[in-house]
């Protein structure tokens, strides 16, 4: 899939999304930008009963910021 091709509503000029594929084993992965400039975001992998990678959490902003 490409995403800056398939997307370019949703890019700047520069890009912001891009699927990385992992040479090693082929797996993939989104990359794009935050929007909210340098940081570190806590991720979470999901995990199913056969061991394999199934989702991905990343949490850009604390909900409780906002209440």
């Amino acid at each position: 899939m490409d995403v800056e091709r398939e997307t370019p509503g949703v890019q700047r000029e520069g890009g912001d999304i891009l699927m990385w594929s992992n040479p090693l084993d082929g797996s993939k992965i989104p990359m794009f930008a935050s929007s909210m400039g340098d940081g570190y975001y806590t991720d979470y992998w999901g995990i199913d009963a056969s061991g394999k990678i199934c989702e991905l959490v990343i949490i850009f902003m604390n909900p409780e910021l906002f209440l």
